[in-house]
């Protein structure tokens, strides 16, 4: 059994590519083709077979697979497994309700799905309504994984997103309500709290202070995450102390070249600061998330848990801002240039990330494996990583 390969990542890659092809067509003028809704509907489509459909893929389907097992429809006595659930209200409301409808692991799947990439499509259309398709390849790119793995992190992540319009409007109220929503799918949304009073503020000098101290952090390897968490599990106790132990002893992800996906947004977002942040009214939000996600990379590399956790909180923002480093170039040579970048950054993200053999992706339409042919590789693959 091979345990890691880019052998693995060579679907992701042909979607990827597709996308992206899409997304050329959808800036080109080309005579005889002006209908951008149907790139628009032909990728939103794709993307919904390619992570709807999909087998069991990746690792966090275990627990969901259980949960889905244990979990109630509505009627029947929802109240008394709220209390045991260990997964959040709203979560566990919605997967009570889909399971309602249809009593099948796959369908439970699909549908959560279908509700991440609705919501998805509102803020595409919303923030980037001139290159939607291309903000969707970026999405794929660098937020598959985050689709794949975390049902109740991304409804969170996406109530945010449509939170943002309210930090503009300074509508704290609604900004509240709907995080709160989102507080009800993961705990996490609590970290979106604090941004109603500065993300939507010119803060470039202080983030480029915080980005030189995050590098000296990330390159001397400076160790402090876990005495703090320690510190704050034992004060909690009970289920946080459990978890926080399970993250201490994850993997630490060291110095890799990976760092480059976090280095080459920070430095062509500060060079290209002023014609991102004018290019649209809503951009100078994205820019400081996108900076927020970039400072999880160098400040949490110790504990990698906690470096995806909150990086995912703010991947979006990548979406948004990756594609303006190509269309806010005049000449049509920085042009070619950028979009060779940009497809050698998105190709290697998704092929690198996809390598482990538990990423090795089927889909219900062609077949997919076993629930107990998918444990036996997963089992293999972590005494692998053990021993």
């Amino acid at each position: 059994m091979i345990y890691t390969s880019l052998e693995y990542g060579v679907p992701y890659v042909v979607v990827l590519l597709i996308l992206f092809l899409c997304s050329i067509l959808e800036q080109k003028k080309i005579k005889g083709f002006n209908d951008h809704k149907k790139l628009k509907d032909f990728s939103f489509l794709l993307v919904l077979i390619f992570l709807g459909l999909r087998g069991f893929v990746a690792s966090d389907w275990i627990s969901y697979y259980q949960f889905f097992s244990d979990v109630p429809p509505i009627l029947d006595n929802i109240n008394s497994y709220l209390k045991i659930a260990g997964f959040e209200i709203g979560f566990v409301v919605l997967s009570s309700l889909i399971k309602t409808v249809y009593d099948n692991y796959f369908f439970y799947q699909f549908v959560n799905v279908l509700i991440d990439l609705l919501l998805l499509r509102i803020l595409l259309n919303r923030y980037c309504r001139s290159y939607f398709v291309f903000g969707l390849a970026v999405y794929f790119a660098f937020c598959s994984e985050i689709e794949i793995n975390m049902l109740r992190n991304v409804k969170a992540i996406m109530l945010f997103l449509i939170s943002i319009q309210y930090i503009k409007q300074r509508n704290g109220l609604k900004f509240y309500a709907i995080n709160i929503l989102g507080l009800m799918f993961h705990y996490s949304a609590i970290f979106y709290f604090p941004l109603y009073f500065f993300i939507h503020k010119d803060l470039k000098k202080l983030y480029f202070v915080i980005t030189v101290i995050g590098l000296l952090v990330y390159f001397s390897q400076i160790k402090y995450i876990g005495a703090i968490t320690e510190v704050i599990g034992n004060a909690l106790g009970g289920a946080f102390k459990a978890k926080n132990d399970v993250y201490l002893t994850s993997e630490e992800s060291g110095i890799t070249l990976g760092v480059l996906y976090t280095i080459i947004p920070l430095f062509l977002t500060f060079k290209y600061y002023d014609r991102i942040v004018s290019y649209s009214s809503n951009n100078l939000i994205f820019v400081n998330l996108l900076f927020f996600y970039c400072f999880s990379t160098l400040f949490f590399s110790e504990i990698l848990v906690f470096r995806g956790r909150f990086s995912a909180l703010f991947a979006f923002s990548l979406s948004v801002i990756l594609p303006l480093f190509y269309l806010i170039q005049k000449s049509d040579i920085h042009r070619k240039i950028f979009v060779n970048i940009l497809l050698i950054i998105m190709v290697s993200k998704i092929a690198l990330t996809n390598t482990p053999i538990l990423n090795r992706y089927d889909n219900l339409i062609f077949g997919v494996s076993s629930y107990s042919e998918r444990m036996i590789i997963i089992d293999a693959y972590y005494r692998e990583l053990l021993y």
